[in-house]
């Protein structure tokens, strides 16, 4: 798996601010969060591994047909990212996100002992069967979806001929072209992508009860089906603001025989405590949940990436950002480990690169500030280790590799640089740092 990790920049712009643009989509938003907001999943206990949770629909040969739509629709959304965006991408990326609702709606009827959500997915079903459609829905699909809501199933659709549609949607090896540097969603499908991922992750990250499950692959459907109804051409990139200044005084970088022997154990003592674990939050429930880095502990600062402070569809930081401290000795419960939020507050990031300054109210006593390497003094096959959050491994997990590559201007953007690293990172590790044998700071992950 490739993962990368910027290199850390000396100043980081403010994004300029646009305005919340929800209205299109309003009752769903507001279903959402009286979901999301409920006693049952608010309370509802973590899972251990999100890798244990079943997925989409998979075919007898382990392939997972949501993840075939879903990189279909990424590709087609990235090449909507653009000022050339084509109409017939637009159009062809709205069946794949029906397609999707639609494998929700069955994944709602899947769930046993669950009978609330049941026929309003099964109406769903029943409705989106009726619509002509290309390429065409086989007869037996068709068969299947306008049948008693008991007899829906992930088998049934399989049995049906449902994996050959899917690939005529997502034939792949399709080439559409790239995003253009800092073009992103519009705000409208920005918080509909938002909306998703917080329907999506009470389900991955919570043992929920059966209705509670099935209402989230109801909503997850209708989500989906917004998006097919949405504007999906991207918009052009927004001037960035004045900056806030983190200065670094990198000093000449050290000789070869300066450098220690690589000690994962050591580097985790070293650096760890000085490692956070950051939730941004809306007041729907939605948010994002990453990793930082404290590195300027007389000023409160932490660093870490913009995408996981900064709201995507208003393109300003998250209503509430709380920072969470390692505590002196990890228990493995998340209730005891997190018991202590502090409040933080964003004072500059820049989109185009991935990172943000955090600011916390307050920072635990000796809490030391993380020392960044020199640049110059990192090369392809040097050993690092990265410690963060990742959502199949827990909190503060360390994981180490190599530096497999070093990439310039990352994407297209000028001054992303960064390396390439096989260290194990999964989402939740983002914005935690990349550590040299020193326990310096290398990269962003």
């Amino acid at each position: 798996m490739k993962s990368f990790a910027l290199l850390v920049l000396l100043g980081i712009p403010c994004a300029a601010a646009e305005g919340d643009s929800e209205r299109p989509f309003l009752s769903l938003f507001q279903r959402v969060s009286a979901y999301l907001n409920a006693p049952a999943i608010k309370n509802s206990p973590r899972r251990a591994a999100v890798a244990a949770v079943r997925g989409g629909i998979s075919t007898d040969q382990g392939e997972d047909l949501d993840l075939r739509l879903l990189e279909r629709a990424n590709d087609l959304r990235g090449a909507l990212k653009r000022p050339d965006a084509s109409k017939a991408n637009q159009e062809a990326a709205r069946p794949v996100y029906e397609a999707l609702a639609v494998s929700h709606y069955i994944q709602a009827l899947s769930v046993k002992n669950a009978t609330k959500s049941r026929a309003e997915a099964a109406q769903e079903l029943a409705a989106w069967a009726r619509v002509p459609r290309k390429p065409a829905l086989p007869e037996a699909v068709i068969h299947v979806l306008k049948g008693p809501a008991g007899a829906i199933d992930d088998k049934l659709i399989l049995a049906a001929g449902w994996a050959r549609y899917v690939h005529a949607l997502a034939p792949g090896g399709i080439q559409v072209p790239p995003p253009e540097p800092g073009w992103r969603a519009n705000p409208d499908v920005a918080r509909l992508d938002e909306t998703l991922k917080g329907v999506t992750g009470s389900w991955l990250e919570h043992n929920l009860d059966p209705e509670s499950e099935a209402a989230a692959h109801l909503l997850a459907g209708r989500l989906y089906d917004a998006l097919a109804q949405a504007n999906l051409k991207g918009d052009a990139p927004s001037k960035s603001g004045p900056a806030a200044v983190l200065t670094l005084d990198d000093g000449p970088a050290p000789a070869e025989t300066d450098v220690p022997p690589f000690d994962a154990r050591e580097i985790y003592i070293k650096a760890s405590k000085s490692v956070v674990l950051i939730l941004a939050a809306s007041d729907s429930g939605t948010g994002e949940l990453g990793t930082g880095s404290v590195v300027d502990a007389a000023r409160h600062l932490i660093l870490t990436n913009a995408h996981v402070v900064i709201q995507e569809s208003t393109r300003q930081p998250w209503s509430r950002v709380q920072i969470y401290f390692k505590p002196a000795r990890l228990t493995g419960d998340p209730k005891k480990d997190l018991s202590v939020a502090h409040v933080g507050r964003v004072i500059s990031w820049n989109s185009e690169l991935d990172l943000a300054l955090v600011e916390a109210r307050l920072l635990p006593q000796d809490t030391p500030a993380l020392v960044f390497a020199h640049p110059n003094a990192v090369n392809v096959g040097d050993r690092v280790a990265a410690i963060g959050h990742p959502e199949q491994g827990g909190l503060w997990t360390l994981t180490t590799g190599v530096i497999s590559a070093v990439v310039s201007d990352l994407g297209g953007v000028k001054g992303k640089n960064a390396y390439q690293t096989d260290a194990s990172i999964n989402r939740g590790n983002s914005g935690g740092p990349l550590l040299d044998s020193s326990g310096r700071i290398i990269g962003v992950n």
